[in-house]
């Protein structure tokens, strides 16, 4: 890409610090979810998880809707049930001006086996790992003539990347002079020769601001074509992202089948006293395929009975009580039996 055209990206506000390798490690961990906040507040802290698990949800999936599911809504509402740790971070960007930017984003670890017990009970599709890294051919052309952007300019292509791990892609650059620019800008599958799956694109100004067009190449044929037109070229860019992500999913997705709703009656041990109760309690509530609870009986020596008006059936409920430590499956009782742990 010569200089010129690297200078208006830079007026654009593309190129904005340092990232890391078209942020392949970001989207490595699928059950990892990471969202801008602006304080350390608990109130804060509850709602961005919320944010990070909906994202958490999408990566598996490949479905952007999937947060909008009945099940997955609920539980998004008691996200930190599902939380395995969390850290924050602070990033360091440069304006267009040159001046210092700041960010703090919230890094939130989410229980493997929970997540996946939320998806399988809301009966939606799993994109499996691992993913490979889609090579990413754009040639971008602002009236100077066409250029594919290679893999020391990992900045330009940054709101793409950074979209592709909130998704659950890695993409991979070229190197330098690799790749010839014209079967790029003309989105023929042979570009993609020997480095699919690829997503070809070409970005341009347009008459209302910059429109890109995109092919992904898989197997050697185009799986999808689509345009993004944006006033904002990091939008149109980031629509490259989004619309490989759908296709993939589309294409790679496994349906899942969500179990059938039910009610149950269950025995919970190690019940001695009001704080017990109340912290089982809490913890039922805060589990999505619990629909209702109501108390049966105390039967006696620490023991509760109660019954579970349940979304996706006892097995749905036995995974995700598998991923916390609240409470533990007992077998060998005459029906479901729990243990809360101390």
């Amino acid at each position: 890409m010569t200089r010129p055209i690297l200078r208006v990206l830079l007026l654009m506000g593309l190129c904005i610090g340092l990232a890391p390798a078209v942020a392949q490690d970001a989207a490595a961990d699928l059950y990892t979810g990471e969202v801008p906040v602006t304080g350390r507040g608990d109130g804060e802290r509850a709602a961005a998880t919320a944010r990070a698990l909906a994202q958490v949800v999408v990566k598996l999936t490949g479905d952007s809707e999937a947060p909008r599911h009945p099940l997955v809504a609920r539980q998004l509402r008691s996200a930190q049930a599902l939380e395995r740790s969390h850290s924050y971070r602070q990033d360091t960007d440069t304006t267009p001006g040159g001046a210092p930017s700041y960010r703090q984003t919230l890094v939130v670890r989410f229980d493997r086996s929970g997540v996946d017990a939320l998806v399988g009970a809301a009966g939606l599709p799993t994109w499996p790992a691992p993913r490979p890294p889609v090579t990413l051919l754009l040639a971008i052309d602002d009236g100077r003539g066409a250029r594919v952007v290679n893999a020391q300019q990992v900045n330009v292509v940054r709101p793409l990347s950074t979209r592709g791990a909130e998704r659950g892609l890695a993409f991979q650059l070229p190197r330098d002079g690799a790749v010839d620019v014209d079967p790029v800008w003309e989105l023929q599958p042979r570009a993609a020769a020997g480095r699919e799956p690829a997503l070809l694109g070409k970005l341009y100004r347009g008459a209302g601001g910059w429109t890109a067009q995109w092919a992904l190449v898989v197997d050697g044929e185009v799986l999808e074509r689509w345009t993004s037109e944006e006033a904002d070229a990091r939008q149109a860019m980031a629509a490259g992202a989004d619309g490989a992500a759908d296709a993939m999913a589309r294409r790679f997705a496994v349906e899942a089948v969500a179990g059938t709703p039910e009610t149950v009656v269950v025995t919970v041990e190690g019940v001695h006293g009001s704080d017990d109760y109340l912290r089982l309690m809490g913890y039922l509530q805060s589990l999505a395929v619990v629909r209702s609870i109501v108390p049966e009986a105390e039967a006696g020596g620490g023991r509760l009975r109660l019954t579970l008006d349940l979304a996706s059936g006892l097995v749905g409920f036995e995974n995700l009580v598998a991923s916390g430590d609240v409470l533990t499956s007992m077998p060998g009782g005459a029906g479901p039996v729990f243990l809360l742990r101390p």
